[in-house]
């Protein structure tokens, strides 16, 4: 497995296109696959909008093809697979060359959290707040990659969802690092001590998360095959945990870091509460 190098990994906004080989099918059951451009979710009035990102001039960007592997998870906003890389092209390049199965030099392991018309804007919510959080890639929350979108043909259907004659529906995909395993419930007071460290920095950025529960804290990426931590300058430590799923963050500049700090660390005591019982 090739060693890991720091210049050439990806970082978020250099994958401009994403492929997926096996999510969608057409009416025969045949698999599509599909090539999805890369989005900036703009807030106007308090809700979301969708605005396709166009390449910076003179700069690189990679199209990224993968295959659904397992299903991880389902919540109230998507679905989240596991995923297969299968290949990597700089498409900045009149002829493009392929590298295939990129890699630990590239990218870590990834999922996609998979939407649909009905709940694709929330996770456009969520797209906006990692890139809010852009500095705690990797330090306390997973790496992301981007927020993908197309408005499917008549008739191609995904997990869940069947696009009719008279319903043609947005499949929604954003690409985020792949995290470890879950809680134990037997985490010292040193775990939890850098867990409420985690979840300051969150706070310190002035976004409130208001679901940081079981399911939603995440041990840091097993390296390898993912990426070790990023340092975190504030603790003066790489750590431990990342926490997820935030779709319903929201920004709060009218609002102390100390308190929302609180009311995070809060959620941390009664998450804790709740496995003692």
């Amino acid at each position: 497995m090739p060693e890991q190098s720091e210049s050439q990994r990806l970082h978020w906004g250099s994958i401009n296109v994403l492929t997926i080989n096996n999510l969608v099918r057409n009416a025969k059951g045949e698999r599509v696959p599909l090539s999805l451009c890369r989005h900036g979710p703009v807030e106007e009035d308090g809700k979301i909008m969708l605005t396709e990102l166009e390449p910076t001039e003179g700069s690189t960007k990679f199209e990224l093809e993968v295959s659904i592997k397992d299903k991880l998870g389902h919540g109230r906003c998507g679905t989240v697979f596991e995923t297969t890389q299968e290949y990597l092209w700089e498409n900045t390049r009149p002829e493009s060359e392929a590298i295939q199965y990129p890699g630990l030099e590239y990218l870590p392991p990834v999922v996609l959290k998979v939407a649909d018309e009905k709940t694709y804007l929330d996770l456009g919510r969520e797209a906006m707040n990692y890139g809010i959080l852009n500095s705690l890639h990797g330090v306390a929350i997973p790496r992301f990659y981007g927020w993908f979108n197309l408005l499917l043909e008549k008739g191609l259907t995904f997990p869940g969802v069947k696009c009719t004659d008279n319903n043609r529906r947005m499949l929604s995909v954003m690409v985020l690092e792949r995290m470890g395993d879950r809680l134990t419930t037997k985490e010292s007071e040193e775990d939890l001590e850098d867990l409420r460290d985690v979840v300051r920095d969150v706070a310190w950025k002035r976004v409130e998360h208001y679901d940081i529960e079981y399911r939603n804290v995440f041990q840091a990426p097993k390296s390898p095959p993912g990426y070790l931590g990023e340092f975190c300058r504030r603790h003066q430590r790489i750590h431990r945990y990342r926490v997820i799923d935030f779709e319903e963050a929201k920004k709060l500049d009218d609002i102390k870091t100390y308190y929302i700090a609180a009311y995070h660390i809060q959620q941390v005591r009664s998450m804790v509460e709740k496995w003692r019982q």
